[in-house]
């Protein structure tokens, strides 16, 4: 099947489900940031303003001024809900499931009010003050400076302290799908997946077809033995459920390289590709490393999916003039979450989450199905 005729099959059988959202809920955890998104600007007149365009003209900039100083003046397009688990909760929230329960760093007794404005049906359960970020936005990347502070002290104990154990319990135990997100930026991330597993699963009385998603966010600050470790614990999440890893490219090459016992060096990318034939290959290792039921890998022009079927790929649409690209990750992923909770195939998964990202990189927003949907038919139409 052609990809213009598997996408309008996909189409069809999100029309055919959509009504299974209305009784699907969700837990996502346990980060939270105030994004500050920034443009750097290169020259202002009186009548026009001209911003950097890449990442490499603005480094070229930065390392014009070293030995000298220098000033950049930078203009803040948007002050918006951050975080990995935010974003995906948003955007789960805007496909209508019943609820989606977003527990993290939203600001603490109360929810800051630029977390109040997801749907109706995110429930906030805040457990401490967010992180703080700005986000330098480029038309090839991003550049994200973050204030960590406040996400140090969050753990296991805490969660529990703020929430209650019960009140957790009832969550996980009434959820579809279970997404545990940017365990990098949670300095005791590792702590609060593993004692999860070990103190309330083994209690629990979970959805017969509930779903974990897992998503480290880039793990170049984190040690070998760390990422070897988290690997093992999201394995263990095997036996309640299907398990899902995601990587981007970045986070392939890295993760491949801590089970390879390789450091993170500056020289890794070089190490990894003189190595491996793609990506393909890069996920098959990881994969096999691990006890879970699908590994997805999205680099910026496909994604990939390992499951024991097989590998399965699906080539993506370029959005050529993004509005937004912070959060387009978080996106991808809530959109191939979005097509397992209605039971669609992981090879039409990997079309909903490539659609979801490419929708609100596109509008500058999280997408409704009915947005979702335009989406996929000017893809279609397209090819």
């Amino acid at each position: 099947m052609n990809n213009k005729a598997f996408i309008e099959q996909t189409i069809n059988k999100i029309k055919k489900n959509l009504y299974l959202l209305e009784e699907k809920n969700a837990i996502v955890g346990f980060d939270g940031f105030r994004d500050n998104l920034v443009r750097p600007i290169k020259q202002r007149t009186e009548s026009k303003v001209i911003y950097y365009d890449t990442i490499t003209e603005y480094a070229k900039r930065i390392q014009s001024a070293a030995g000298l100083s220098g000033m950049i003046e930078i203009q803040s397009q948007e002050v918006k809900l951050g975080g990995n688990a935010p974003i995906m909760t948003n955007s789960l929230g805007k496909m209508g499931l019943k609820e989606v329960t977003c527990i993290g760093a939203l600001g603490y007794p109360q929810p800051l009010e630029v977390f109040k404005r997801m749907p109706g049906n995110c429930r906030l359960l805040s457990v401490s003050n967010p992180g703080m970020t700005d986000a330098y936005e480029f038309s090839d990347g991003k550049i994200i400076c973050v204030e960590l502070s406040s996400l140090h002290s969050l753990n296991y104990d805490a969660i529990i302290s703020r929430i209650g154990k019960n009140t957790l319990s009832h969550e996980l135990e009434r959820a579809n799908l279970i997404a545990f997100v940017d365990w990098v930026n949670l300095t005791q991330g590792t702590d609060i997946w593993d004692s999860i597993e070990k103190k309330l699963l083994p209690g629990l009385k979970l959805r017969p077809d509930v779903h974990f998603f897992f998503d480290l966010a880039d793990p170049t600050k984190k040690g070998i033995d760390e990422i070897q470790h988290i690997l093992k614990i999201i394995s263990r999440y095997k036996p309640y459920g299907e398990v899902t890893l995601g990587l981007n490219e970045n986070e392939t090459v890295k993760v491949w390289l801590a089970l390879h016992n390789r450091p993170l060096t500056e020289n890794e990318a070089k190490v990894f590709h003189d190595e491996v034939a793609s990506l393909e290959e890069a996920g098959e290792y990881i994969f096999d490393k691990m006890d879970i039921d699908t590994l997805i890998i999205h680099p910026t022009h496909k994604m990939i999916a390992v499951t024991k079927e097989g590998v399965f790929s699906q080539n993506g649409r370029v959005v050529k003039q993004p509005l937004i690209s912070t959060g387009g990750g978080d996106n991808l992923n809530a959109g191939y979450c979005l097509g397992r909770l209605l039971n669609l195939s992981v090879e039409d998964s990997l079309i909903t989450g490539m659609a979801n990202s490419g929708s609100y990189v596109e509008n500058g927003g999280s997408s409704t199905p009915e947005a979702l949907l335009v989406y996929l038919n000017k893809w279609k139409d397209e090819l």
